[in-house]
């Protein structure tokens, strides 16, 4: 979808107002990931003997679950259309309610993406958890790229956008629950769950403004590149960050669990992974760095074709937000809620800084990017070492 897009809408005006709509759903969207990771956490499948667990709600976690979805989802009913009367007009000058309105349903079907996913994940069931992200996508794939095919509007293309999410959820729930239901047991209370949630929703947000919300942050903090500049600035990052970043971003819930799995190996493991991380994309950066030019004004002409350095800088700056990717989620493995909370915020915050200090330029703007996340990694890696938990002792897996 991203290579295509900019086919069809290929004035730079275009592709930003439809950037910044799909940044802004799915920063959104990021941030509700962190209550799938939350869950993911939380929850343990009943051991081969039988027994259940002593947990708090051991007996009843489909009804805290269902609860705590209900719960989000409510909030987003009333809370966004209420605070888009004063972002709403800024952001989508036209239809703006439409655009909204398209923006809730996405968010209400990704809440319960991110209740069965995590479901999923904490079972270990990785079948059905790769299902839902391969219905959502491909179900969006095709409806977003046969709506521009014929020529539809912005409305349109943003229900598309916003649609599969609850299809897919709906789909891949009434092929699982057989599967699912009863076998397993949370160690948190709703309460515990809905508070571990919001420090892990609120790092989620930090996710997402280094990740899918990055054009409407740049376009309010280096506008002043211009909107040529700036559109092939977003289109290098999307390019980019699609292979490099968003599969680990993908994965956040799996490495949770696998670090909460094997708890000795995790800082190892998550050390390991970063460096490997790093090297390919300093590989990938060298290659662009050659060849990324000629490619991208093969395909879409001057006007989106940054130079070599510039696009070898922008992968580099992916390599760092995707080493923080493997390394934040040993701390949430832990139970330490408020330290992985901390490292995401330190990369976001210092992104954000050193946007409104250095991005009016197009150097100052990527090296604005690439630093945040390297200072987000550096602190998750001190913090995974510091002996205070951050988590309620309550939290904590109880095992027999």
């Amino acid at each position: 979808m991203q290579i295509l897009v900019p086919l069809w809408l290929r004035e730079p005006s275009d592709y930003l107002q439809f950037s910044v709509f799909w940044a802004t759903t799915f920063l959104l969207v990021s941030m509700l990931s962190g209550l799938q990771q939350e869950i993911s956490r939380a929850v343990s499948p009943h051991p081969p003997d039988g027994r259940q667990p002593g947990g708090p709600d051991s007996r009843q976690p489909g009804r805290v679950l269902l609860s705590a979805g209900g719960i989000v989802v409510l909030g987003i009913v009333l809370i966004l259309p209420l605070t888009s009367l004063i972002w709403g007009k800024q952001l989508f000058p036209d239809s703006n309610t439409w655009l909204v309105s398209a923006m809730v349903l996405a968010l209400a079907g990704y809440v319960m993406i991110a209740v069965l996913s995590g479901e999923l994940y904490g079972l270990e069931r990785y079948g059905f958890a790769s299902a839902t992200t391969i219905v959502d996508a491909v179900l969006r794939a095709v409806l977003v790229i046969g709506v521009l095919t014929i020529g539809m509007g912005l409305v349109p293309v943003a229900f598309a956008v916003a649609l599969p999410f609850g299809v897919a959820a709906i789909t891949v729930w009434a092929l699982s629950r057989r599967a699912v239901n009863g076998r397993y047991s949370i160690d948190v209370s709703l309460r515990q769950l809905l508070g571990n949630s919001v420090q892990t929703m609120a790092a989620a947000l930090a996710t997402g403004v280094l990740i899918s919300g990055l054009p409407m942050i740049l376009r309010l903090t280096s506008s002043s590149l211009g909107d040529e500049t700036l559109a092939a600035l977003l289109l290098a990052l999307t390019l980019t960050r699609a292979p490099l970043v968003v599969p680990l971003l993908a994965l956040q819930s799996y490495l949770t669990v696998s670090y909460r799995n094997s708890p000795d190996l995790a800082v190892r493991r998550a050390l390991y992974l970063a460096g490997g991380v790093l090297l390919v994309c300093v590989g990938v950066a060298a290659l662009v760095w050659v060849f990324g030019h000629r490619i991208l004004y093969a395909i879409y002409g001057d006007a989106f074709a940054l130079d070599g350095r510039s696009l070898a800088l922008v992968v580099f700056s992916g390599g760092a937000t995707a080493a923080l990717c493997v390394v934040a989620p040993a701390l949430l493995a832990k139970g330490k809620h408020s330290q992985f909370l901390l490292g995401w915020a330190s990369a976001a915050g210092t992104t954000i800084a050193l946007l409104l200090i250095f991005g009016q330029t197009l150097f100052g703007a990527i090296l604005a990017i690439a630093g945040g996340p390297m200072v987000g990694a550096l602190v998750c890696i001190f913090l995974i070492g510091n002996p205070v938990q951050g988590a309620n002792p309550e939290s904590v897996t109880i095992k027999k």
